[in-house]
């Protein structure tokens, strides 16, 4: 059972993700203390499969894999896991 839900549009991107960055093993996400709510997300990415802690939370579909480190954990679970392509434009008029 999977601790959160990674849509099919993400598991694409980190798909994407990797072919682009071949010598990398997984995206990995961590939470760390900053930001604007007191949290920011850091996205990254695992070297080598012994760069994974062994408490680390990892997803694997054979055409991906995605890491979370144990104390990210905490505010990752139960979550969904998306990707969204926004696109914002800003003119001088």
């Amino acid at each position: 059972m999977s601790l959160f839900e990674i849509t099919d549009e993400a598991k694409n991107q980190i798909e994407k993700l990797l072919e682009k960055n071949p010598g990398k093993y997984a995206v990995s996400l961590a939470v760390l203390g900053g930001g604007c709510a007191g949290f920011k997300y850091d996205w990254g990415f695992a070297d080598t499969k012994e760069a994974i802690g062994n408490d680390d939370h990892v997803e694997d579909w054979n055409t991906g894999r995605f890491v979370v480190d144990e104390t990210s954990m905490l505010y990752v679970a139960g979550t969904k896991i998306d990707w969204r392509d926004v696109r914002i434009a800003v003119r001088n008029i």
